[in-house]
């Protein structure tokens, strides 16, 4: 158990210095209108446990929320943990986002949360999906909605 706690710190180490968890544009600077298009980047690979286990609760408890009607899902699974993401992984009208950020998705799962086209924020691990995404994407979803937004996406595309 001791190896599991020094392995996860040490992960969370090499993810927080990468820069990965770091706030791409800032949320607090966005400005969303009732029109806004919000989209969570989701990624995952098939073989990493985590990703198993975020899609089976939390994702899908997420899914059944009014908050996630008004947003649109994109997934990048890598075929392999051990493969490093590549643009051709991207779908093509996301693929300016490799231009980006070229190691997001490389240690899975990952998200981009992404507003009108513009990066708002990036996380790795469940704990940023549960203290920066998840609230983030709440938080702007409610400010569309009293914008007068009403347009429901729930989309998901691979």
């Amino acid at each position: 158990m001791k190896k599991v706690a020094v392995s996860l710190t040490l992960l969370f180490l090499v993810v927080a210095a990468s820069g990965l968890m770091a706030d791409v544009a800032g949320a607090d600077d966005v400005i969303v209108t009732p029109s806004s298009k919000i989209e969570v980047i989701y990624f995952a690979s098939q073989e990493c446990p985590y990703c198993i286990e975020w899609q089976v609760y939390t994702w899908r408890a997420f899914k059944k929320t009014a908050v996630a009607q008004h947003v649109a899902w994109v997934v990048i699974e890598k075929g392999s943990l051990y493969n490093k993401i590549s643009k051709r992984d991207y779908p093509r009208e996301h693929q300016w986002m490799f231009d980006q950020a070229p190691t997001l998705g490389n240690v899975v799962p990952a998200w981009w949360l992404i507003v009108d086209g513009k990066p708002v924020h990036s996380g790795v691990g469940e704990h940023q999906w549960l203290t920066v995404i998840e609230p983030t994407i709440v938080r702007l979803v409610g400010e569309k909605l009293a914008a007068g937004g009403q347009q429901k996406v729930s989309e998901v595309s691979r």
